[in-house]
Parts: C-alpha cells; structure tokens; sequence
C-alpha cells in the first residue's frame, strides 16, 4: 500500500461526493475528468473538510462558506464574481452534483475563453489557474511571459490541482482512471 503524502487525498474525505462529482462529469459532452473537478474541491475546501470552511447546517454539509462568506460550496464559487449567476441564495439547497455541475461550467469556459492556447505547454495549467484567477488574469500572466498561476491564490493553484489529479489517479485507478488515450500519471 502506497502511503498517502498529502491528507487531503485520504479516502474518507472525498469518498462522500465523489459519486455526485462522477455523475456530473458523465453527463457532460465530452465527458469531464472526475479526478480533476475532484482536486478542485480538494484545493477549495478539502471537500468541506477545510478548517475555515463555514458550515451554516450540519446536516448539509456541503453547503459551507468561506471566503469572508463568499465563496460558496464545495468548489467555492464567488457569489460576487463571473459566475454568481449559478449561486443560489444563500439557505437554498446546492446539492453536491449541481455544485460540481457549477466548477465542470467554470473549467468549460476557461477551456473556450483559452482555445487559442491549446497548443501551449502551459495550457491546462492555464485553465486551472483560470478556476481560481480568472481566465483574463491566466492569459495575461502567459503573455507577460510569467506561470499561468502567478495571479492565484498561492500562486501554485493550477500546479497544485493537477498534482492532486495525477495523485488521485495513481493511488485511486478503480475509482480514478486516466481518460482513454492518456498515459497513466506517474506518482509524484
């Protein structure tokens, strides 16, 4: 058994969502990577888990807050941003499949807002930076010639995520695997 380096990628935090979060991902044309949008709730709120993670009812757990009351869910959509559209009030049901539904939206525009990178080394990084900075603030790091995560949090966000990825991937391939036509990750 490979030990687990990183808490965030033990079982029991993402084993509770996980079927909600593939369920989304199945139903989109092409399908999303689980263990993508997996990592970005990781990366968020360790999956509702994180210490500053607000939760307003127990019993939903999922429904937390955070930043400074908003960002909002799992994902931590800003309820002041781009996509404040797809936030609900707050006290609304936001089920777990509709909040991934949410960040696969998210992920979806940064990929078109950034078509013209596709080419680019840096150009998923540059879509998951994009989750947390913006896609503007993503490409605009590219062409100054800086990493595509210089504007996020951290400025590590698309490394991070796609780490998580590629470690959900190596420790998890039953519930995980690599998209056809793509080589297994290595562990990092």
């Amino acid at each position: 058994m490979t030990a687990i380096i990183d808490p965030r990628l033990a079982r029991a935090i993402w084993q509770p969502y996980v079927g909600d979060i593939a369920l989304a991902c199945e139903s989109r044309r092409p399908p999303e990577d689980t263990a993508l949008i997996v990592a970005i709730g990781l990366r968020e709120t360790i999956l509702g888990t994180a210490p500053d993670y607000v939760h307003a009812d127990p019993e939903r757990p999922y429904m937390g807050t955070g930043d400074g009351g908003h960002g909002r869910g799992l994902f931590q959509l800003d309820d002041r941003g781009p996509f404040k559209h797809l936030v609900p009030a707050l006290g609304e049901d936001w089920t777990p499949f509709i909040q991934a539904c949410c960040a696969i939206a998210v992920i979806e525009d940064a990929r078109r807002s950034l078509a013209d990178l596709v080419d680019d080394e840096l150009y998923e990084r540059a879509v998951v930076a994009a989750y947390n900075c913006g896609a503007g603030a993503a490409r605009l790091a590219l062409r100054a010639g800086k990493d595509p995560d210089f504007w996020t949090t951290g400025r590590d966000y698309g490394r991070d995520v796609l780490a998580l990825r590629d470690r959900l991937r190596h420790l998890y391939p039953e519930t995980f695997p690599s998209p056809a036509g793509e080589p297994a990750q290595p562990a990092a």
